[in-house]
């Protein structure tokens, strides 16, 4: 596994709809914050992170980012939002048969959960999550906002109901 991959299979469950670069940094942020089977299945971390004004952010992510526009798997579209392109999001769908159904599932239902979010509830939910992250942010955290359990990943643990591990 490498970034590239992991970018384009984070993505691949939003089946076309679009990212913030927010909501891109914060679900990056939590996959790398994986343990257990989690991390197992997707190597890392990925991407170095730093505090924020809006808590975790990664220059690395961006970059990387840019290089998938670049290549034609990331499309920037004019709302400012980022979506995989066709061929984007084929080899996304591809990378996530490689993974078990309990990732998959915890990757998909995550990724449908950092984009259900508002802006504010996003950024309060990780910095309250990860308060060494938050220490520079405008928004304080208040925990993780519909999750079940951590997005850690230990070993035999339910993670927004999908077990882990």
């Amino acid at each position: 596994m490498n970034r590239e991959k992991l970018m384009l299979l984070g993505m691949a469950p939003a089946g076309g709809e679009g990212f913030t670069s927010t909501q891109l940094q914060k679900l990056f942020f939590i996959l790398d914050q994986g343990e257990g089977s989690l991390r197992r299945a997707l190597g890392g971390p990925y991407f170095n992170y730093r505090p924020g004004d809006y808590g975790p952010v990664s220059g690395d992510l961006s970059v990387v980012l840019k290089a998938l526009t670049n290549d034609g798997l990331v499309v920037e579209g004019k709302d400012g939002l980022y979506r995989l392109s066709v061929r984007g999001q084929v080899l996304g769908e591809l990378d996530l048969l490689d993974l078990s159904e309990s990732v998959h599932e915890y990757i998909r239902e995550l990724c449908v959960w950092v984009r259900s979010l508002s802006f504010s509830e996003l950024v309060a939910s990780v910095n309250g999550r990860y308060p060494e992250m938050a220490v520079q942010s405008c928004i304080q955290g208040c925990g993780m906002t519909g999750m079940s359990m951590s997005v850690r990943g230990n070993p035999g643990t339910r993670v927004m109901g999908v077990r882990i591990g």
